[in-house]
């Protein structure tokens, strides 16, 4: 029987590529949007303009293959619904972030007790420098 990925019962649960390093950070946001950081070193979060967020991770080389994942992790009284990366380069380690209620191209301020999800998954690939 041919293994899937997560398949456990015939392998160990394991990454499937090569030196995949993942690394988090939760950001609650506060009075007025304030972001406070709560993830692994290199995340940052400032609040740019009215729900939209400037985001600095630790950079990833260029021969990596890059996910940023941008998530509105908890909203109490429903004010976002989601959020969308306006502009990122995982090479220079920065990412511009919206949230947003109904029309995912306008941007809504978090309110105070709210919590975003981020993260970054790299995995060597590419032809080597």
């Amino acid at each position: 029987m041919a293994n899937t990925l997560g398949d456990y019962d015939f392998t160990p649960l394991r990454a499937q590529g090569l030196n995949t390093v993942i690394s988090r950070a939760v950001v609650a946001i506060g009075a007025s949007g304030a972001a406070t950081v709560d993830g692994d070193r290199g995340w940052t979060c400032v609040k740019n303009a009215t729900g939209i967020y400037d985001v600095t991770f630790p950079a990833v080389s260029a021969n990596a293959r890059a996910i940023f994942n941008a998530r509105v992790m908890l909203s109490v009284s429903a004010t976002v619904a989601g959020s969308y990366t306006k502009a990122l380069s995982t090479t220079a380690g920065t990412a511009q972030i919206v949230t947003y209620l109904n029309t995912a191209g306008t941007p809504v301020e978090p309110a105070s007790g709210d919590y975003l999800f981020l993260e970054l998954i790299a995995t060597i690939g590419g032809t080597a420098p």
